[in-house]
Parts: structure tokens; C-alpha cells; sequence
């Protein structure tokens, strides 16, 4: 793994130091701050995870809301891959989306994944989709589009039970997404 170090001036990350009366009883307290201080701070790096090919059925839709069209994307399978193991995606969830603007859709995706070994993980997978207008029509009424045309990027959390993979739980994770009028193909990474 690369690890790269940042050095940050004190201003970058300096607090402001604030007096502030308390109500009741007119004492005052100070915010500890940092003065002429140089730090150095780890930059993250990613480690890959996993790819995943989640299968999508027809859209449903909400309709017209004020926060902007809501629709409901029913998940009907797939399959999941890490390096040393892999599972499928049940039939048992859905992405919650809101195309928000004619660019830009928040996704919210629920679904879960049984691995080969029986261990299953409970993924909750919010994403920004953002395209120029064009482009999201074309995804919303289902046709394929170049990915390099799309930005898709993903915050995945994860719950399970299963003692192997409860690391998981306690990291963040980033990913990357390629829509397809059929399935939706991520690529996870774990935030070192």
C-alpha cells in the first residue's frame, strides 16, 4: 500500500478559539486551539474490496415530488466478488432513487449479499449519479450510455453478523458505478 504524508500549516487546521456566555450561570468557556504548529497527517489511500453486478428489473415509478421524481428500482439478483471470495445478491431489495435535477440523481440503494460460505451482508449504498441532461433522459428511459459520460460514485456501509467479515463494519468505503439498462456494476474500495 502507498501512503503519502501531507503536511498541513496550523491555519489549515487551526480551531478558532470562541468565548460564548453559558445561560444560566454566566460562566464562560474557551475552545481549545492550536498555534504555530506544522502536523503531518496521513492521506488516504484505497484498497481494493469488491465488484459487484447488481441486477436491476423495471423501474417503478413515484412520480413527481417536490424534491423531484421519485422512482423505485426493484434488485432481482447478481453477484459479488472479493479477492479471496464471492456470493451472489439475493432478490431482496431495492434502489431508492431521486432524480433531483436534470443532471443530477441520489441513489439509495438496500439490498444483500450471501456469500459462497453462507455468510450474509446487509449493504446500504448511497450514491451521487450526475450527467448532462441528455444523458440522464437516456438513463432514466432505460437505454445504454458511455460510462465516461456519467459521473457515478458510491458511499457503501455495510452490516453482518459474521465474525470474518465485521471489519467492514468499522472502515469507510468508496466506490465507482457503471449503469446499465439492466444492472448497475460497482467497484468498492475500502478508505485505508
Amino acid at each position: 500500500m502507498l501512503m503519502r504524508r501531507l503536511r498541513l500549516p496550523s491555519s489549515a487546521i487551526s480551531l478558532i478559539t470562541t468565548t460564548t456566555k453559558a445561560p444560566a450561570s454566566g460562566a464562560s468557556h474557551t475552545l481549545a486551539h492550536c498555534q504555530n504548529k506544522e502536523y503531518s497527517v496521513d492521506v488516504p489511500a484505497l484498497e481494493y474490496f469488491a465488484t459487484l453486478r447488481v441486477e436491476v428489473d423495471a423501474p417503478i415509478e413515484v412520480g413527481q415530488i417536490d424534491a423531484g421524481l421519485r422512482r423505485v428500482i426493484p434488485i432481482t439478483g447478481g453477484e459479488i466478488k472479493g479477492t479471496d471470495w464471492q456470493g451472489r445478491v439475493l432478490s431482496a431489495g431495492a434502489d431508492f432513487q431521486l432524480i433531483a435535477t436534470a443532471r443530477r440523481a441520489e441513489l439509495d440503494a438496500r439490498y444483500i449479499v450471501e456469500l459462497d460460505s453462507g455468510e450474509r451482508i446487509f449493504i446500504q449504498n448511497r450514491a451521487v449519479r450526475v450527467a448532462s441532461p441528455e444523458v440522464t433522459q437516456k438513463l432514466i428511459d432505460g437505454v445504454a450510455v458511455d460510462p465516461s459520460e456519467i459521473y457515478f460514485r458510491c458511499t457503501p456501509v455495510f452490516e453482518t453478523a459474521s465474525e470474518r467479515f465485521q471489519w467492514i463494519t468499522e472502515r469507510v468505503f468508496v466506490g465507482t458505478g457503471i449503469r446499465r439498462p439492466d444492472c448497475v456494476e460497482l467497484t468498492i474500495f475500502a478508505v485505508s
